[in-house]
């Protein structure tokens, strides 16, 4: 039986790819960084990032103008004690204006970490950079849209692929007996890439669901999250077969067995009044925490 938590691994473990950290948990100008990669891998148009680009190059400029006004500080303050030992010295009054007037880059106070300076240069950075975050999820539609384009666009390249032997569902070596076949020779590569990048979208996706309104807590009653990328979900809860395939062949049995896989919103996942019952509802987390969905109480 597979169970909602096989499913969502599916999205997090295609073959040959590393999982990105969390860019929820990220700093507004790391997410920022981590949205134009992932932009990159879809070839997605990164061109409305533009203003969120521009903060933080502003943020960064900022920290290294006080970078390096500190270091000149310091040399200005080493100048000092040369002032005196100079030939023709300099008062010891002069010497010493010239050690204070760098103390806003370089003295910090007992209960501060950094210069004043260089704290207040931080401070305005952070400010700027927040900015980035707001920047980001004012375009969280866009970002959805463009993602679930792509989800789909990967999904359609799958479904035009020519029919698939039956035996390759339980084959050891699918790819290799795939490419024997002169009509899928090319087929596994486009298995592999677009799963990889079917995986990808929904991360795009999920950055932004909450915001934009389209997180689970607004799936219809009784639907489970993993709808959000199999809108028929009620038969994946009781496939016997997904888990035991390689992951490229996946979207593929998943399109076969009318699954409907994309990158949905809960608006487009349809539940009936059954799924809302207590006893669905418990049969549904039964199969999160890989109870079987014969458990009893649970038939219908």
């Amino acid at each position: 039986m597979t169970t909602v938590g096989e499913l969502r691994r599916y999205l997090e473990a295609a073959d040959g790819i590393t999982q990105p950290g969390d860019p929820a948990s990220m700093a507004p100008a790391g997410r920022l960084l981590w949205l134009h990669q992932v932009l990159g891998q879809l070839d997605l148009d990164p061109a409305f990032l533009k203003p969120a680009d521009a903060l933080r190059e502003r943020a960064g400029a900022l920290r290294l103008e006080a970078t390096q006004a500190s270091q000149q500080a310091q040399q200005r303050r080493a100048s000092a004690v040369q002032l005196l030992a100079a030939d023709k010295p300099a008062s010891l009054a002069e010497a010493v204006a010239q050690h204070l007037e760098v103390s806003p880059w370089l003295d910090t106070q007992p209960t501060h970490l950094a210069p004043p300076a260089v704290e207040l240069a931080e401070q305005a950075a952070r400010l700027i950079e927040s900015k980035i975050g707001v920047l980001i999820f004012a375009n969280g539609e866009k970002i959805f849209a463009l993602a679930q384009k792509k989800a789909m666009e990967l999904v359609q390249e799958i479904a035009d692929l020519p029919k698939f032997p039956d035996a390759i569902w339980g084959s050891p070596d699918p790819s290799g007996d795939l490419t024997r076949i002169p009509e899928h020779r090319l087929t596994w590569g486009t298995l592999t890439h677009n799963s990889q990048q079917f995986w990808l979208a929904h991360e795009l996706a999920n950055l932004v669901r909450d915001s934009i309104g389209a997180g689970a807590n607004r799936l219809p009653d009784g639907a489970p999250r993993h709808a959000f990328w199999a809108k028929n979900w009620r038969p994946a809860l009781e496939d016997n077969q997904f888990s035991l395939l390689k992951t490229p062949l996946r979207l593929r049995w998943a399109l076969d067995h009318d699954w409907q896989p994309g990158l949905w919103r809960p608006e487009d996942v349809k539940a009936t009044a059954k799924d809302a019952t207590f006893g669905q509802k418990l049969a549904q987390l039964g199969a999160a925490v890989g109870i079987p969905q014969s458990f009893p109480g649970n038939a219908a």
